[in-house]
């Protein structure tokens, strides 16, 4: 017979649900708990939710990236052998040349930034990118949206906006690639993970996360990268 008076349970950090990212930006378990009685005849009501938070995690090194013919293989070590791990990816194409042209009228004041890229039919108007290139990124790196893409004379062409009323006049020489936005692709519970080349992509990036329940992109739960990988 158990004696009377709470009793203490320990749950193993093993036996934890998947990490979340809560309301406040920090990260952590969504728990909650009923009592059972020892024949299991008879159960307490659910207990509240608590978030019990847990300090961020270090990150780890680097993905080792394997292309071979239209397979990709992403292999990273872990000494700690979590239970699973979320795996993101970032898709993109290289650029050639970037031009900067104001947009007369507009309000507030904006300019249309036309990037000519090797390949441009892996995108499309509404998309959202991420630009990495040489020239000019004070003004054209970061995060946009896709405004329209166009094909002239077998050249391929992203359009997008930037707050300001900017311009270069003339295509400048660059370098650099313009990619996807992170997106989850799996959640492997090895070292080792496996997919598809997409057709019309020239580099890949890789990411490799602790496992979260919402599967949402995140530099807290980061641990493993990759840097821009050729597809070619």
């Amino acid at each position: 017979m158990a004696k009377g008076g709470l009793q203490k349970a320990v749950v193993l950090k093993d036996d934890l649900p998947p990490l979340s990212i809560f309301s406040d930006g920090s990260i952590g378990h969504y728990v909650r708990y009923r009592v059972v009685s020892e024949d299991k005849n008879r159960y307490s009501s659910w207990s509240p939710t608590y978030e019990v938070k847990v300090p961020g995690f270090d990150y780890l090194g680097v993905v080792d990236v394997n292309i071979s013919g239209n397979s990709i293989v992403a292999v990273w070590g872990d000494e700690y052998n979590r239970p699973r791990y979320d795996v993101f990816v970032r898709w993109g194409n290289t650029v050639k040349k970037v031009t900067i042209t104001a947009d007369a009228g507009s309000s507030p004041a904006t300019s249309t930034v036309k990037m000519e890229m090797h390949q441009a039919h892996s995108f499309a108007a509404g998309d959202t990118i991420t630009v990495s290139v040489a020239n000019q990124q004070t003004l054209v790196n970061g995060d946009f949206v896709v405004d329209s893409v166009s094909e002239q004379g077998g050249q391929y062409f992203i359009f997008y906006k930037i707050p300001g009323l900017n311009n270069t006049g003339t295509a400048v020489p660059t370098s650099g690639e313009i990619t996807t936005r992170y997106t989850y692709h799996g959640t492997p519970a090895v070292h080792t993970y496996s997919m598809l080349k997409l057709p019309l992509y020239e580099v890949i990036h890789i990411d490799v996360q602790v496992e979260g329940i919402e599967k949402v992109y995140s530099q807290d739960l980061l641990i493993y990268d990759s840097p821009s990988v050729p597809l070619s």
